[in-house]
């Protein structure tokens, strides 16, 4: 009979080896903002934990803690499934 160890040592043993991809010749590249989308908004204020933002034309609270700054000017990268809830929670 196997204990957990004996699992957790088997499969730290494993790393790199259990045919998943790694490495660069892999083709796999990590997407930091795979669960981000980047959405245009209005900022019309901001406090230290969140911002008011106006998205199709309606306001909304969003916290600054599910927010990554885009590259582009006016747009915003938000964690998607939340964001989606307080868009149903508005709408």
């Amino acid at each position: 009979m196997s204990d957990i160890f004996d699992h957790c040592f088997d499969a730290y043993e494993s790393l790199g080896n259990d045919g998943w991809p790694s490495g660069e010749d892999s083709g796999y590249s990590y997407n930091r903002n795979f669960y981000h989308t980047e959405i245009d908004f209005n900022l019309k204020h901001e406090t230290n934990k969140a911002y008011l933002i106006t998205f199709n034309e309606v306001d909304f609270w969003i916290p600054k803690k599910i927010c990554r700054e885009s590259k582009v000017k006016g747009k915003i990268l938000v964690h998607t499934s939340t964001f989606n809830k307080i868009l149903g929670k508005k709408l």
